[in-house]
């Protein structure tokens, strides 16, 4: 009985590991290059890089699933990333009952703050953490990837 538990369990674990968390992917699709990650808590961090033609800013955003409805609001969050800091204004969007994004469209003057925060996600770290302490939410990504799903939206 005991080999058989461990032999169903030596098969599952490919299976589970490329399942799993962690994994950045990204896709093109209208003008809009996308790159994701999803932590082990199931949250989604996300960047979007529009082609220069649409005219559209760039936005990074974050998926809380779970958490509950409230008020839509600016709240700001210290992204940390290699050590190095950066406080950004998400917006609070609440989609449904039970699904909030935050998001943050590089605008302007933030888009220098934006090229450098995805400097970071690609040359400076092992992880990104996000706090939005009047939220109480407080994540950590994995940078791992990165690299590769947001080639496209480097600067050149």
């Amino acid at each position: 009985m005991r080999r058989i538990a461990l032999s169903v369990a030596l098969l599952l674990a490919p299976v589970a590991a490329l399942a799993g968390d962690g994994v950045w992917t990204s896709g093109y699709g209208q003008g809009i290059t996308e790159a994701n990650v999803a932590n082990a808590r199931g949250v989604t961090l996300r960047v979007a890089c529009t082609d220069a033609a649409l005219n559209r800013a760039p936005s990074v955003s974050i998926d809380v699933p779970n958490l509950q409805g409230g008020d839509s609001k600016t709240v700001t969050a210290q992204v940390t990333i290699g050590g190095r800091a950066a406080a950004i204004d998400f917006q609070r969007r609440v989609r449904d009952q039970n699904q909030v994004v935050y998001s943050w469209d590089a605008t302007g003057r933030q888009r220098h703050v934006f090229d450098e925060l995805l400097f970071n996600m690609t040359h400076g770290g092992r992880t990104a953490s996000i706090v939005l302490a009047s939220e109480r939410v407080r994540e950590t990504f994995p940078l791992q990837g990165a690299r590769t799903a947001l080639q496209a939206c480097m600067p050149d």
